[in-house]
């Protein structure tokens, strides 16, 4: 293919290349914020296993589209974006990187990323749901035992799947056991061996390189024919700039260090939703799981109810 025409077409696909990478890592930086919320107090709403595979699949799209941005940028005879979103890309990509590698996700960031992901997964599913499935298999064998829905239910998903009951003789509770393998399941890490969180100045600067990069290949509907909205409009070896600079971050979510504020609306729903499971017996079992003071979860339900309800 002539390379004019191999440039005429780099020109159609980069705005979009652009943009998938812009949107894959606000959904990368989306789910970065969930792992900080759900961080440090017990077990949270979203298992770990789910933010990191959304999280590791959102880096992966962003990582293969950078490198076909850098390729078609590489071989472009004039420049393809103005200089400073150019700069906003970069430190994406680079803090990033930086985090992709530090949780030792690095392999999984390929063209074969989707099933080492799954794979990953499925080992997890192995090391720690299944001896979960036959320690309910054991404990709701037992005679003279409380009613217990979903115990029950998982201990005839373990009867269906053929499993064997875990020997949990000499165990003084076996539902402290069963739970302690629930919870392990829940939050132990699945991709890599730490939590994937990022520090206060990471995220501070991946939102506000993210923002930046957004807005600029937003399409406006004023200027439908303009395949990365008012962002750049190129003409030889001439790029227009027509995005504002960029000011402070503007990207709404925001890095919650440690543990979230008692009055946080998102961990009282999270709190209100393990106890609508019934797996909490009482208010005590609750506050222990996500290590609160006496008193905090009921208040911490109810605050919920009222914000679901405030008519009520």
């Amino acid at each position: 293919m002539p390379s004019h025409t191999i440039e005429q077409l780099d020109r159609v696909l980069f705005p979009i290349k652009l943009r998938t990478f812009a949107e894959a890592a606000q959904r990368y930086y989306d789910w970065l914020d969930e792992a900080g919320s759900n961080r440090g107090i017990g077990e949270g709403f979203t298992p770990t296993r789910e933010i990191e595979r959304e999280m590791a699949l959102a880096a992966r799209e962003a990582t293969l589209a950078k490198a076909a941005i850098d390729k078609m940028a590489h071989r472009a005879e004039s420049r393809l974006v103005p200089r400073h979103l150019e700069r906003e890309v970069n430190r994406i990509a680079e803090v990033l990187g930086g985090q992709v590698a530090r949780w030792g996700w690095g392999d999984l960031m390929g063209a074969d990323g989707e099933e080492r992901i799954a794979a990953k997964l499925e080992e997890h599913r192995e090391r720690h749901f299944i001896p979960f499935l036959r320690a309910c298999l054991a404990w709701r064998s037992m005679p003279n035992l409380e009613q217990h829905k979903r115990a029950d239910h998982y201990a005839d998903e373990a009867e269906r799947l053929g499993l064997e009951p875990l020997d949990l003789s000499g165990i003084a509770d076996p539902s402290e056991r069963v739970f302690e393998l629930r919870r392990a399941w829940n939050v132990q890490p699945a991709l890599g061996p730490a939590f994937p969180v990022a520090t206060d100045d990471e995220e501070r600067e991946l939102g506000g390189a993210i923002d930046v990069v957004r807005r600029a290949t937003s399409v406006r509907p004023e200027t439908p024919t303009d395949p990365i909205g008012e962002a750049v409009t190129t003409q030889g070896s001439q790029a227009v700039e027509a995005e504002p600079l960029p000011g402070p971050a503007t990207n709404p979510r925001k890095r919650r260090g440690g543990r979230p504020a008692d009055t946080d609306p998102k961990r009282d729903a999270r709190i209100a939703q393990a106890w609508s499971t019934g797996e909490y017996g009482t208010y005590a079992g609750l506050e222990h799981a996500f290590k609160l003071k006496p008193g905090d979860a009921e208040r911490a339900i109810d605050r919920h109810r009222k914000r679901e309800n405030p008519d009520g």
